[in-house]
């Protein structure tokens, strides 16, 4: 079982008021993509045994 959609458009949502906090425009589009992109390379590590690291300045 993994992060729902639901849950990753609300932290899609959290992230993009963070950073218009910090003066960035992010593309909504583009968060959820990423996201679900990063979501599934989490998933598929971890269904061959391996860990994910993301650090993200």
């Amino acid at each position: 079982m993994g992060i729902s959609v639901a849950r990753l458009a609300e932290v899609g949502e959290l992230w993009i008021q963070e950073r218009a906090a910090e003066g960035e425009v992010f593309d909504p589009k583009m968060v959820g993509e990423l996201l679900r992109d990063l979501a599934d390379l989490a998933r598929a590590a971890g269904g061959q045994g391996h860990g994910l690291y993301c650090w993200m300045a």
